[in-house]
């Protein structure tokens, strides 16, 4: 397969692990330029078979506690040490992003050491369902304009809390929502 986005300035990849990110399309998406944003999920059609660890190039990553898990066969040391040890595995060439549900999110800076943990900002779950997504959209956007680093994790939380309060894809979290919702935190 010939490179497909050789002059792309940002790609966001999405792997659900349903078969797309395999063989010739991963050694493609090794080789692409620019910023590489990558979330790589697991779910119930590739538990255990879809970790982050075969994609070779990315800038900027973004997973939850159990794709962690998964990919270093580990269910016993806490999240934030695993998230240490994800950062440390991909050095500073990478940033990540772990989200952990209730708890949160960390957030390592590409080319830094510094950790930014940050609580979760969900008052009431109506529906989980696609706020790791919402997290991973907002944050890696943010991350590769430059933002202040501290605000990777607590907007994208605040988008991902928001996300929450939608059953399903009946609607999306809509910019006056996340505004009015940054300003009444922030206040």
């Amino acid at each position: 397969m010939k490179r497909v986005h050789s002059n792309a300035k940002t790609t966001i990849l999405a792997d659900f692990g349903h078969g797309l990110f395999q063989d010739s399309v991963l050694n493609t998406t090794a080789e692409l330029d620019g910023f590489v944003a990558l979330n790589v999920q697991t779910n119930s059609s590739n538990f255990g078979f879809n970790p982050f660890t075969k994609h070779k190039r990315f800038s900027f990553l973004s997973i939850d506690v159990r794709e962690v898990q998964i990919a270093y066969h580990d269910r016993t040391t806490p999240p934030l040490e695993l998230a240490r040890r994800v950062r440390s595995d991909v050095s500073n060439s990478a940033g990540v992003a772990m989200t952990r549900g209730s708890s949160g999110a960390c957030y390592f800076p590409q080319g830094t050491e510094t950790e930014y943990s940050m609580p979760a900002f969900a008052d009431e779950v109506v529906d989980a369902t696609g706020a790791g997504d919402a997290f991973f959209a907002m944050s890696s956007l943010l991350a590769k304009v430059g933002c202040p680093p501290v605000m990777v994790p607590f907007v994208g939380n605040v988008f991902a809390g928001l996300k929450t309060k939608i059953i399903g894809n009946k609607s999306s979290v809509t910019k006056a929502q996340l505004l009015k919702a940054l300003a009444a935190i922030l206040k």
